[in-house]
């Protein structure tokens, strides 16, 4: 059902070598620090050159090996260093996080009990709510914890139910503020809960664009007042609501076949909230 209009003002919404010089002679005690001669000499040489002393054989305690040319084998080189294995490059298992926060909050946004803190568990309230939120049961409003927002939280029971699940409140539960954490909505003018595509979720006073997003069933929208779910009644006292918040006229209009109630507040309705989205304008009528 869409938008049922009335037409009068009033009513609501929402990151190495070593050389060697050759073969020792024999009686050589070792190759490796033979002194040579740049020319020795030899009998009838017509341009003998200078003549230096024949090699001579400076000390040493090396051992020739024969067809040793007298070059060590160093072997293999140890430098010391250890195998450090494989390079991690520090990258953090992305697992199968649905985007949410895995440090979400109390009554943050979840997909499964693994995106919430220890002691909490993933609650989706209603089939197709688009997400859940993180919370647990409990028996009263004791139990549940704070939100990260400045606003109270409760123990939402259904009827008949032994226990109830942690929500935030809004609505009539707290004195008509609407205020709810970003991803959730206020519900029913009482608990913050995760929006719902097809099931019923709003209550009077919240911003509507058909009736079958309403509780009611009914969404109405006035000439100066934005389309808001409405509150059908039979009699004034139905439009005070839960512990009496709200003050409203029940009324008839625009031909509707029932009839709904229309919320003063302010001055004109003795201190008196206006439910849902709607608005106190000149401290008198919610719009």
């Amino acid at each position: 059902m869409g938008i049922l209009r009335f037409g009068f003002a009033a009513i609501v919404a929402f990151g190495l070598a070593s050389c060697d010089s050759g073969t020792a002679p024999a009686g050589d005690n070792g190759p490796a620090t033979d002194v040579l001669a740049s020319d020795p000499g030899n009998p009838g040489d017509p341009d003998p050159g200078t003549d230096l002393p024949a090699p001579r054989d400076l000390s040493g305690d090396d051992t020739a090996v024969p067809g040793d040319p007298g070059v060590p084998d160093p072997g293999v080189v140890d430098l010391g260093l250890t195998d450090p294995g494989p390079l991690d490059p520090g990258t953090p298992d992305a697992g199968t996080d649905a985007g949410f926060d895995p440090d979400a909050p109390a009554y943050g946004q979840c997909a499964v009990d693994g995106d919430c803190p220890e002691g909490l568990v993933c609650d989706v309230p209603y089939a197709d709510a688009k997400y859940g939120f993180c919370s647990r049961q409990c028996n009263n409003d004791a139990e549940c914890p704070a939100s990260t927002l400045a606003i109270p939280q409760g123990c939402h029971k259904e009827p008949e139910a032994l226990l109830g699940w942690c929500t935030s409140l809004c609505g009539v539960n707290n004195g008509g503020s609407t205020t709810c954490e970003d991803w959730l909505q206020c519900v029913a003018s009482q608990w913050c809960l995760p929006p719902s595509s097809t099931i019923p979720t709003k209550g009077p006073g919240e911003a509507c664009t058909g009736g079958a997003e309403c509780l009611s069933g009914d969404c109405v929208e006035g000439q100066s007042t934005r389309a808001h779910c409405a509150l059908k009644c039979t009699s004034d006292a139905e439009c005070a609501g839960p512990d009496g918040a709200w003050k409203g006229t029940c009324i008839t209009a625009g031909g509707l076949p029932y009839n709904f109630c229309l919320w003063t507040c302010g001055m004109m309705g003795g201190g008196a909230v206006c439910p849902g989205q709607l608005q106190c304008v000149g401290m008198s009528v919610c719009q």
